[in-house]
């Protein structure tokens, strides 16, 4: 029975002398929610008690800080707004007792990321020994497990995402010319209008439009003449949505006089321009039954 206890005791002494040298490693994790579009910690006492939980005789090895972005903003803004989200976390911690500062301390900014959100995260490995081994053996891990979340992304090279562009957008324009009116007495008009429609966008370097044209042409001797037109275009362009155009555009429609005296109208013209997802500048001639068109468009899209 003595041998026993004996046998007992000195296990006992040799698992405890054992859990001592193990060499253990715990981990802390902190995060800060900011404002929107703000990087300045605003409850530090949040954050500070956090940072209290980690018992005074756990030596602080590795500190992560990682900080990020919601889907807000263009990118770039984001990008720099993360950074000083990192950089308020880093004076922060900076603002600690000296065991904190010892630590191998690594940073990464994500930018904009919609699953870490408009947050910085901390996460701290403590050991219960004074050894390497914790940055051998953790710095390996990827930083989705470090961080306990799901984030599938490129860590080492940040990506910006391609801004999806519709294949379809509307436009509503001006234009202004000076026209010629061909039947009967040749002369030449001052030419003002509106037109309105859609661009279709099946590839980069190829449109399709679609819509009507109104225009009213007056001369010097203060005569009228209205033409309106429904339209169809196609042209190649140098980008999609962005760039330089060139192409061609049917017009049918019908033109009158100040005498309400109507007849159809037909023609075609050449165009050219440029455009960007906003607005788009363009030229044109041509001609119709009744008309030498030669114009500058300008037309907003919706």
């Amino acid at each position: 029975m003595k041998f026993i206890i004996i046998t007992m005791l000195i296990s006992n002494i040799c698992f405890n002398a054992f859990a001592k040298n193990k060499d253990v490693t715990k981990k802390y994790k902190c995060e800060v929610e900011f404002a929107l579009g703000k990087y300045n910690i605003q409850h530090k006492e949040t954050l500070e008690k956090c940072i209290q939980k980690i018992p005074e005789n756990e030596v602080i090895k590795l500190i992560y800080v990682i900080s990020s972005a919601n889907q807000i903003g263009n990118v770039k803004n984001n990008e720099i707004l993360a950074q000083k989200r990192l950089d308020s976390a880093r004076d922060f911690l900076n603002t600690q007792p000296d065991r904190f500062k010892t630590a191998i301390t690594e940073e990464l900014s994500m930018g904009r990321n919609h699953v870490l959100g408009k947050k910085v995260h901390i996460l701290i490995l403590t050991s219960n020994k004074l050894n390497p081994e914790i940055r051998t053996i953790e710095i390996e891990k990827p930083i989705e497990r470090i961080v306990e979340k799901k984030v599938y992304v490129q860590v080492e090279v940040p990506v910006e995402a391609k801004k999806e562009v519709s294949d379809i957008q509307f436009f509503i324009g001006s234009r202004v010319a000076r026209d010629i009116f061909m039947k009967d007495k040749i002369a030449p008009y001052f030419s003002y209008g509106l037109l309105a429609g859609i661009q279709i966008h099946p590839y980069d370097n190829f449109k399709y439009e679609l819509g009507l044209n109104a225009n009213q042409m007056v001369n010097d001797d203060v005569y009228s003449i209205n033409t309106g037109y429904a339209l169809a275009g196609a042209y190649l362009t140098t980008g999609k949505q962005q760039g330089f155009f060139i192409g061609v555009r049917g017009l049918s429609g019908i033109v009158t006089n100040q005498k309400h005296q109507a007849d159809f109208d037909g023609g075609g013209e050449g165009r050219f321009g440029y455009e960007n997802p906003h607005f788009s500048i363009g030229f044109g001639a041509g001609r119709t039954r009744y008309t030498t068109r030669v114009g500058l468009e300008l037309s907003m899209k919706l």
